[in-house]
This record gives C-alpha cells, structure tokens and sequence, in this order.
C-alpha cells in the first residue's frame, strides 16, 4: 500500500459520501417516528364552542358534574369524547340542559305562581 497525498478531489469525494450516508440515517430516523396525533384535550374556549355555550354556562356544566374534566394548574382540559357524549345527550333531551335552564318562581297573595316577579300585600292602613 503506498501512500499517496490527499487531494482536494479526494476530500470532495468522500465529503459527498458522507453526506450522503447522514442524509440517509436522518430519513430513517424520521420515518421510523410516530405520526402526530390531533390534539387530546381540549382547553374551555374550544369546549364550549363544541358545546355551544358560553363559558359562564360551561362552568355551570362542569360545577354541576355534568362536563368531566381536569385541572393542572390553572388551565382546565377537558376530552372531546366526553364533549361529544354530552352532545348526544343533549340531542335526547333538547339544547340544554334542565338543571341550567329551571325558572325561579315566587307566590303571590291570590296563591298564583308568577314567574320572575315578587308581590307584596297591600297594607289597608297606608293604601300601599
């Protein structure tokens, strides 16, 4: 074997060589990842345009226990299967829900229910 210098060709040569060999060992490194996933959870702006609600109403839904959901921190997560289950039982029922949607009453002095409005007793001695 006799030794002969290193030329500028030479070192050319195997410099594409091994670009090659990398580019190569980086395609299969990135092909062997798994593809990405959509995203998992949900945060409460998206949950509650899925629901279509308003976030007011959506905290109501997860204080009742309605909507399932977790907490790390202070961000509140929840899953979009358990969004849509709560979808199709919405279906069943009609829009929304009857624990969010039931109307106070009071009684007034006849014995009517009117809803939403208070009465008093007129007292003789001030005509009121």
């Amino acid at each position: 074997m006799a030794n002969r210098p290193v030329t500028v060709t030479d070192l050319e040569l195997h410099f594409r060589k091994f670009k090659l060999e990398i580019l190569k060992e980086i395609s299969l490194m990135v092909s062997d990842q798994p593809k990405a996933t959509p995203a998992r959870w949900l945060k409460n702006k998206a949950a509650a345009a899925l629901l279509g609600v308003s976030l007011r109403t959506l905290q109501d839904l997860r204080d009742k226990g309605i909507v399932p959901h977790s907490r790390i921190g202070r961000i509140i997560y929840y899953d979009p299967e358990d969004i849509q289950q709560e979808i199709e039982r919405r279906k069943s029922r009609g829009r929304s829900h009857p624990e969010l949607n039931a109307t106070p009453t009071c009684s007034n002095p006849a014995g009517r229910s009117l809803p939403g409005r208070k009465t008093r007793k007129q007292d003789p001695a001030s005509g009121r």
